[in-house]
């Protein structure tokens, strides 16, 4: 039998952000907050924005919740936000962006979980994607969060 959607939806976001988590563990500790170079950015850049990314992401949800069809995405304040947030946070170290996405996820499972199996359904407009629903949202956010794990667990590997 398969899992309700919200319930789905949850479970592999968690996954993701565990795949984020090891992928941390993998780099060492002194290159955490270095960058490969070229304007890429360092693995604690990376868990920076993934945590900004899913409190954006909350916001848009809690949005489509509250307000029929409303507009969602990149619009200019969640752009400061997400870059201010790389700005502030992009410098922690591997044990203080690892707590505070695990610690931001346990809320943010939660609140997924809440929604409830119709909640997924509910409709907005996002500025990028067009028409989307709640489902749409948090498996666009699952599969950025899936990206971002290869890319650091790739940081790990050129660092060994």
């Amino acid at each position: 039998m398969a899992s309700p959607p919200a319930t789905a939806l949850a479970e592999r976001i968690a996954a993701a952000r565990q795949a984020l988590l090891d992928a941390c563990q993998a780099v060492p500790a002194e290159r955490f907050t270095a960058g490969p170079g070229g304007g890429e950015w360092s693995a604690a850049q990376i868990m920076a924005h993934i945590t900004e990314a899913e409190d954006m992401n909350m916001a848009m949800v809690e949005r489509m919740m509250r307000v029929d069809n409303p507009q969602v995405g990149r619009i200019e304040h969640y752009a400061a936000r997400r870059l201010g947030a790389v700005a502030e946070h992009g410098s922690d170290g591997r044990q203080v962006a690892v707590s505070r996405l695990r610690e931001q996820g346990q809320r943010f499972d939660a609140q997924v979980r809440a929604l409830g199996d119709a909640g997924v359904d509910r409709p907005g407009q996002h500025l990028r994607m067009g028409d989307t629903t709640v489902e749409k949202v948090l498996t666009a956010l699952a599969s950025h969060m899936e990206d971002h794990a290869k890319q650091i667990r790739a940081l790990a590997g050129a660092a060994a």
